[in-house]
Formats: C-alpha cells, sequence, structure tokens
C-alpha cells in the first residue's frame, strides 16, 4: 500500500472532506495528478510490475445506498485521472460493495474499524480479475481494512498480483 500525501497534513484533509462531503468533485482531477505520476514512477521502476499489459485498475466501491447519498465514487474520480495518466485501463464494476457499512471516519476504534469491512465486497466478473496484476485506488488508508478486504477477494479471485494506492495515509 502506497500513499501520496500525509492525512495529518491541515491541507490534504482539507482537500479530502472538500470532496468527499462538500462533493467538490473538481478537485480530484487536481489532486490526482500527483498520485496518478506516483503510480506511473513505480512502474516504471518496474519493481512492482514487470508487464502492464495484463493490469487494471480499480477504484474501491461505494454501497448502492453511500453512492446514492454522495452522488459520485470519490475513488473512481481519482481512477479516471490515474487511468489518463498511466494508459492503464479501469474496470469500474469488477468489484462490488454488497453490504452497505458503517463509515469507517465514523468508527473510533481500531478494532471496529478492522471488523467493518469484512465480508461487504464482492467480485462481479471473476474472469476479468484472473491472472491480473491490479492498481486498487482509495481516498484514505487509516487501518487498511477496507483495501485489505477488496485485496484478499481479488487475490481469492485469482488475481495476480494487488497493489493499493491511495491519496492519502
Amino acid at each position: 500500500m502506497r500513499a501520496c500525501f500525509e492525512y495529518n497534513d491541515v491541507r490534504t484533509r482539507l482537500v479530502i472532506h472538500k470532496l468527499k462531503y462538500k462533493r467538490w468533485r473538481r478537485l480530484a482531477s487536481i489532486v490526482a495528478v500527483p498520485l496518478g505520476e506516483m503510480i506511473l514512477e513505480d512502474l516504471s521502476d518496474e519493481a512492482l510490475f514487470t508487464d502492464t499489459n495484463n493490469t487494471i485498475i480499480i477504484p474501491a466501491p461505494l454501497s448502492r445506498e453511500r453512492l446514492r447519498e454522495r452522488g459520485f465514487n470519490q475513488a473512481l474520480l481519482l481512477a479516471e485521472v490515474v487511468s489518463l495518466i498511466t494508459g492503464i485501463p479501469i474496470e469500474r464494476n469488477a468489484v462490488a460493495k454488497i453490504k452497505h457499512t458503517a463509515t469507517q471516519v465514523s468508527l473510533k476504534n481500531r478494532n471496529k474499524r478492522l471488523a467493518n469491512p469484512k465480508g461487504a465486497f464482492a467480485i462481479t466478473d471473476p474472469e476479468k480479475i484472473k491472472g491480473m496484476r491490479i492498481i486498487l485506488i482509495d481516498d484514505v488508508y487509516t487501518t487498511g481494512a477496507t483495501l485489505n478486504e477488496i485485496k484478499r477477494i481479488l487475490t481469492k479471485t485469482g488475481a495476480k498480483e494487488v497493489i493499493g494506492f491511495t491519496l492519502a495515509h
């Protein structure tokens, strides 16, 4: 798991808050550029992936309820910019959030945060996953529970490699 910015930075927190809760979608096109550049640099080092032909980007999905409430998926907005920068295609519907859970930010207890996303995600099309190297994109990495749960089901389905990138940690 790699992050582009430190969540402890007041500016980073403010940008993420405005993006997610104030619906400032245009911020994604600004803050995702350094994220995409970091991913591109990592890929060019070939330490993470040796063959980008079998690589896809998957944004962390939202539940239907959260998507309806927010109106957009911030991870998808970030992933779209990363895809433009890296040239790696996005697989928008390969993973679904099948269980509506409390937001991670609303849970103050670490153990509750770790347990919250368990069983909340499902693979919708296993053939899109098998043998693929996957770049998993989300906005914030705190405990790693969400990305680790998605990584678990991707690996179980046959993903060759999964690495998570977030805007902030």
